[in-house]
């Protein structure tokens, strides 16, 4: 799944994203997100994929927020709310957006709005 995905969005990432990292092991690909800025205050979390075997060992929730602080980073004095869309079948992606304390805010046409990593304001 994660070639797959790899060959799709790898094609222009840059420009794309404020951030976009990768894991990588034994020199190949094992996931990958990217967080690109949608408003002024408002960011959301892109083709984050991870491979059916690493996951549940907690390599796609660091991969995950390594993406979303260094995105976040890149604006430090402004509050800043993360939002992800994933398909209400993707259970694993939403069960790992709850457990870092994200919030469901709706669901529709067969997608849910996995919202927040909170109004943050950063000093």
């Amino acid at each position: 799944m994660v070639w797959n995905a790899v060959r799709k969005d790898f094609k222009d990432v840059a420009g794309a994203f404020q951030s976009f990292m990768c894991l990588v092991h034994g020199g190949e690909a094992r996931g990958f997100c990217g967080v690109k800025k949608v408003g002024e205050n408002d960011w959301e979390v892109s083709r984050f994929v991870i491979d059916e075997g690493y996951r549940g060992k907690g390599w796609g929730r660091k991969l995950l927020m390594a993406t979303v602080l260094n995105a976040l980073q890149q604006h430090p004095e402004n509050s800043a709310t993360v939002r992800a869309k994933t398909i209400v079948a993707c259970e694993e992606a939403i069960g790992l957006y709850k457990a870092i304390g994200w919030k469901e805010y709706g669901r529709e046409e067969g997608e849910v709005d996995i919202s927040e990593i909170g109004r943050r304001q950063r000093a």
